[in-house]
């Protein structure tokens, strides 16, 4: 499969996923995203550069974040569980999109144009594995967004630019480690993305 259409659904479901962080946040309360241009389908507005160069070079990138003003969100602590939870939950949403046509095909014993299937199962995967990544538990990441608002009272401790700075520190470490035959993403992939393909299957 041609790498342009890899780019194309990779560049899309960032776009979506940073898209659904400022709209949750807008409907709960807080237009600071869309105050700043954030609450939109163009992919100009939530591409970073240098992240996005980091696809192409080191098969690792990010979105610009997404501005939340905490103190605006509906229901305290809970909006932002949200808010942080829009994002991923948008590229598991998008996996089960690209897995609708798919089961169609395979119950219908149908072999559609070999490209047509090639786009929706990298469609399939590339979310899946969004979805995977940004839920794991180490700042920036959305997962320990949602881990330290619903443990706030109990992280008494917690400095967000502290504990973010080490958080990027630990994931360049742990993309470093691929390099050297150590592929801990890898070995979290493996285990996660079947049971969650099978499950978009198995969704009714």
């Amino acid at each position: 499969m041609s790498n342009i259409y890899i780019i194309v659904i990779l560049l899309a479901s960032i776009t979506v996923h940073e898209f659904s962080h400022a709209l949750a946040a807008y409907l709960l309360g807080d237009h600071t995203a869309k105050h700043e241009g954030r609450l939109t389908l163009n992919p100009l507005a939530h591409l970073d550069p240098i992240g996005t160069l980091a696809f192409f070079l080191l098969h690792f990138g990010w979105g610009k974040p997404v501005p939340v003003n905490e103190d605006n969100l509906k229901s305290g602590q809970f909006g932002y569980v949200l808010v942080s939870f829009a994002g991923p939950f948008s590229n598991f949403f998008l996996a089960f999109l690209a897995a609708l046509p798919l089961r169609y095909y395979i119950w219908q014993g149908i072999i559609p144009e070999s490209n047509l299937i090639s786009i929706l199962d990298i469609t399939l995967f590339i979310n899946l594995t969004l979805f995977i990544f940004n839920m794991l538990p180490i700042p920036p990441l959305d997962g320990f967004s949602i881990f330290s608002a619903i443990f706030s009272k109990y992280l008494k401790f917690y400095e967000k630019e502290k504990i973010y700075s080490a958080g990027i520190g630990i994931l360049i470490i742990l993309i470093g480690l691929s390099y050297i035959n150590i592929d801990v993403f890898g070995f979290v992939f493996s285990k996660l993305l079947p049971p969650l393909r099978y499950l978009v299957f198995s969704i009714p």
